[in-house]
Formats: structure tokens, C-alpha cells, sequence
């Protein structure tokens, strides 16, 4: 050893981009399958939201589940990696925010 020693600084920089952990689309692509019910990928969709993965304000449990029979083909391209996490989730915001997709 040369004794010689480094330091190096960083800044980590929150982008604002929605990072969904990928398990989340094994169950986007069982859901679009009909293999998972609405039920339970809106739980999913809660869990996220919950977590803070995708940022709404004062969002609480519904006690129901409903989400419009074509989002299934953003679920789709999601899944399959044609739309982005950011993309997707900004969607799921979106929805959640209008109510139009309730979990």
C-alpha cells in the first residue's frame, strides 16, 4: 500500500421520475391476461401508491376496486417494456387523481 488515499463528493439529485419495482410487472402482465383479477393488481396499484412509488396526496384505501377495461393495454405495453415506469405511473396518477380508475 502506497498510503495514498482519495476523497470524492456527490450529489444525489431527485429527477421526479416514478421507478416501479419490477415484480410489479409480473402482476401488470398476469392481470392483463385474466390469470389476476382487478382486485388484486388494484391492491398493487394501492401498495405503490402507498409506498410513495407513485405521489398522491391524502390517497386512502377505497374499499372498492375500479379500473376502466382499457387500461389493460397500458398495463400491456408497460409490462412489455414499450412505456416506461415513469410513463406508466404518471398514467396510474392521472387516474387515480380524476377518479376514473378507483382502488
Amino acid at each position: 500500500m502506497s498510503g495514498a488515499s482519495a476523497i470524492a463528493s456527490f450529489q444525489i439529485v431527485d429527477s421526479g421520475d416514478i421507478v416501479i419495482p419490477p415484480q410489479f410487472k409480473e402482476v401488470a402482465s398476469s392481470w392483463v391476461q385474466n390469470q389476476t383479477s382487478d382486485r388484486l393488481f388494484g391492491e398493487n396499484i394501492f401498495y405503490l401508491v402507498k409506498s410513495g412509488t407513485i405521489k398522491i396526496d391524502d390517497y386512502h384505501d377505497q374499499n372498492m376496486t375500479a379500473i376502466p377495461s382499457w387500461f389493460k393495454n397500458d398495463a400491456l405495453w408497460w409490462s412489455n417494456g414499450s412505456i416506461s415506469d415513469n410513463d406508466f405511473g404518471h398514467v396510474v396518477q392521472y387516474l387515480l387523481e380524476s377518479k376514473i380508475m378507483i382502488v
